[in-house]
This record gives C-alpha cells, structure tokens and sequence, in this order.
C-alpha cells in the first residue's frame, strides 16, 4: 500500500515496529532502571505485543501482529496484577477481581514481602490464576524468544508512547543476560501529547486515537484498517493505536 504518512514518518528507514507492554512490577530495583516516582521497583514485561510495517519495492506491507507472554521471573518479588492490564479471557479476569477485591491495600502495593498472610495468599492465588489462563499459557514464551525479538527491533525505526517499554526490555535483558542492541531510531507519540490535550482533551492512548479518526486520510483509514481493534491494554491494540497516531502525526 502506498502511504505518504509512513514515508515522512520513516526518514528513509525500510521496517516500522510498533509494540507496546504490560508489566510484572518487580520490588527491589538494585542494578536496573527503576520505575519514575516508584522508589526501589522496576518493570518487566509481561505481555507484548505489537506488528511490523516494512517497505518493499516502494509500498508498505503490513505483517500481522504479535502477542507474546512472559512468566513470573524467578525468586523475584513482583505485585498482584489486575484484570484492567491482562490480556486474558474473561473468566480469568472475573475470578481476579474477585480476588482483588479482598485486597487490604491497592494491588499495585501489594508484594509478598510487605503484605499480611491473608493478601500474600490472594496474591498467589491471582498469579496462578493469571498464568493458567488459556490466552496467557498458550502465548507464553521462554525469555530466549527476547533475542529474536531483539534482532527485528535492532534493524527497526520502533513507535511507542513513552520510555517503560524500552526500559522494561533493557531490564529483562539484564535480568537474563541478553544483550540489548538498540533500535535504528525511536519515535515516541508521547511527544505529541501538548498538541493531543489541545485538539483531544485527553493525551490518553485510546482517548487520542478514537479522537483523531475524524481527520484521518484515505490512506491512514487503510493503514487503520489493519490493525487488530479491542480494549486498551491489550498490547497488540495499543501499539495498533500507536502506529495510526504516529503515521496521524506524520499526515501532510
């Protein structure tokens, strides 16, 4: 397909990667980036997801996207998880939000080695039930698949919103001893969230995305009728959201 946005976007580069996160919260940050305004935790990705656009012979193909799941990191104390960020099904989140709900604290402070007996027991009981799900097991991925994913990412101009799934991927490979190789450039929407708060009310992914459809061109309606739509926070509809900003943005 041909599409000028993506042309502007490129620079000249041949192979777009769009791809976006959702996170174990891991306590105890020593000797990895840490989380902004969340002393000693640090992120790792739990689920990503994303697709690649690459140019050949002067037009753009769109590759179908991803979605990989990541275990628990071993002997590492990481938060209870909730539905809102999960790309399960929707038995599994029910049974979470039951278990969220007898929380004593938010669930993003609740870690075994803070927590009292009755939250460290709800706290297990929602990681196995997250990581029994049907969609999560049969998405999951050894930490091994990170270097492939890696090479792709190293030979791509990536688009995302914001610095933590960059950082959450410098962090497994430090986790793991997987040499990080960076990309051949970054193009971050988050630069675009002034212009989005003035023309959207919102810089919010979703809240941008649904806003700007009314200005999309011809062929960015194209490009968007590609990409996989559903709820936010499932990580390939949140880098498909990024992707149409990102080529909105770039739109003469």
């Amino acid at each position: 397909m041909q599409n000028h946005s993506l042309d502007r976007l490129a620079q000249g580069h041949t192979k777009l990667l769009a791809f976006d996160c959702e996170f174990w919260h891991v306590l105890h940050s020593q000797g990895f980036i840490e989380r902004e305004h969340y002393p000693n935790e640090f992120f790792l990705p739990r689920e990503i997801g994303g697709m690649f656009v690459l140019k050949k012979k002067g037009t753009w193909v769109y590759h179908d996207p991803f979605f990989v799941t990541f275990s628990k990191p071993k002997s590492k104390d990481v938060s209870f998880v909730i539905s809102k960020y999960m790309s399960a099904t929707e038995a599994t989140k029910g049974t979470i939000d039951d278990l969220e709900s007898q929380l004593t604290k938010e669930w993003v402070r609740v870690f075994h080695s803070n927590s009292t007996d009755d939250d460290q027991r709800l706290l297990k009981n929602g990681l196995d039930v997250y990581e029994h799900d049907t969609t999560i097991k049969k998405a999951h991925k050894p930490p091994s698949w990170l270097k492939i994913f890696l090479k792709h990412y190293s030979q791509s101009l990536i688009l995302v919103k914001n610095n933590a799934d960059i950082e959450s991927l410098k962090n497994m490979c430090t986790l793991y001893g997987i040499e990080y190789v960076d990309p051949l450039g970054v193009f971050d929407i988050a630069t675009w969230n002034k212009m989005s708060y003035k023309r959207c009310r919102s810089a919010k992914l979703y809240d941008t995305y649904m806003c700007i459809q009314k200005w999309l061109n011809s062929e960015n309606r194209q490009l968007n009728k590609y990409i996989p739509k559903g709820k936010s926070h499932d990580p390939s509809v949140d880098a498909g959201m990024t992707l149409i900003i990102a080529a909105f943005i770039h739109q003469s």
